[in-house]
């Protein structure tokens, strides 16, 4: 057992979450019957869904027989899929100013997932040491850079409007009478491990949390359901309308395919970065 979970935390470096649920598929499992009738039974058992296809194929791999047996054919059909449905700047303006009237944190999580467009496992590693506060309090009128963990434990860089980032140090300045730059610097570096979102316990909030945040807020303020996915296609949207490129998006969201235009176009990480900067100013 421990092998495996190595394999898929060093080699795969696969998210904690996956991990979880590949483990759960392993306690599941039972090698000694390793066969093809035996995996076939066990994925249909299990709605041959791609997680399940998953799990056998990196479980393989751990085993060093990726092609020994063949996972049985998927039903063909047309999968249902949710309807990504857009969001109107006016109904951005909507939803920001009621999150923020039920409470700051509220808003702050909802701005942040939207400038950010973040998935909403990623909105919970973000600690105070996550924002590059140093290169942003010589030029606070510019963006924040913001680090965050992504899928597969990949880190990216996405930027904060200054508002937020002003906001948010407001936020402890005055919770903990920090009057003079000095102060807040060391405050910041200090306190570089604490979590910028947690439950009312003080502990590390769930994706559930965050989902329902959204949600249910976005139905009082709307009049129906806007998801935390949804936030991040609205992001996308409105970068691709100021002209960024599909390679700088594809960037910026942490993607690891893009279109057919990624071929024609070539940026490092850094320069996508400058150029969405640009493109937001």
């Amino acid at each position: 057992m421990q092998g495996f979970l190595n394999y898929l935390e060093r080699e795969r470096q696969l998210g904690e979450r996956t991990i979880k649920v590949y483990m759960t598929f392993y306690n599941l499992f039972d090698p000694v019957r390793l066969s093809q009738q035996y995996i076939n039974e066990f994925v249909l058992l299990h709605h041959n869904t791609s997680v399940i296809r998953s799990f056998i194929k990196n479980y393989l791999e751990y085993q060093g027989v990726p092609d020994a047996f063949k996972l049985p054919k998927r039903a063909v059909g047309r999968k249902e899929q949710r309807v990504i449905r857009s969001i109107t700047l006016n109904e951005l303006k909507i939803l920001k100013e009621y999150f923020y009237h039920t409470s700051f944190k509220n808003g702050l999580l909802f701005d942040m997932i939207y400038q950010g467009a973040m998935r909403r496992v990623e909105i919970l590693t973000i600690t105070l040491g996550s924002f590059f506060w140093n290169e942003w309090l010589d030029n606070p009128d510019d963006f924040c850079k913001l680090i965050i963990l992504g899928k597969g434990k990949k880190q990216r860089i996405v930027l904060i409007n200054p508002e937020i980032a002003e906001s948010i140090l407001n936020h402890y300045i005055k919770a903990y009478n920090l009057d003079r730059i000095e102060k807040i610097k060391a405050f910041l570096v200090n306190n570089k491990d604490g979590l910028l979102f947690t439950g009312k316990d003080g502990k590390e909030m769930t994706e559930k949390q965050v989902y329902d945040i959204i949600k249910i807020h976005s139905r009082r303020a709307l009049g129906r359901d806007v998801r935390p996915h949804e936030l991040r296609h609205c992001r996308a949207s409105e970068l691709e309308k100021k002209g960024i490129s599909l390679k700088d998006i594809g960037h910026y969201l942490g993607h690891s395919k893009l279109s057919t235009t990624e071929i024609y176009l070539h940026r490092s990480g850094e320069e996508s970065l400058e150029a969405i900067k640009e493109k937001l100013s």
